[in-house]
């Protein structure tokens, strides 16, 4: 996986283009963590969605704006389960390290992940 690189997609209009450090960070986090992606987002109270990498949306089968619309572009609408309490403003500032949560792929399937 040395020469991946992975697209980001984002709403962020400011950004132009995929920075190298951004592209760096997604390397180095999939290669460490034989991830299904990355997402980023803001810490608000919707924990807003900021960009999505193309492999979380091959890995789910989503397109971008698929997502979007699915999850109404906030992280506490992509995760599924039991332990959705983690997704709490408050309690998600606090969230450090790793931990085990479920995501809702587009036809509905329900994948085990490693929030990281």
């Amino acid at each position: 996986m040395r020469n991946y690189e992975d697209k980001i997609y984002s709403l962020n209009e400011t950004v132009t283009g995929q920075t190298q450090a951004m592209s760096q960070a997604v390397q180095k986090a999939l290669e460490n963590n034989g991830g299904v992606g990355i997402m980023t987002g803001y810490y608000d109270q919707n924990l807003s969605v900021l960009s999505v990498s193309n492999l979380l949306l091959h890995s789910t089968g989503y397109t971008f704006d698929s997502f979007m619309e699915q999850t109404k572009g906030s992280l506490k609408n992509f995760f599924y389960g039991d332990d959705m309490d983690i997704l709490d403003y408050d309690r998600f500032l606090q969230f450090h390290g790793t931990g085990e949560a479920q995501i809702l792929a587009a036809d509905g399937t329900v994948n085990n992940v490693r929030a990281l």
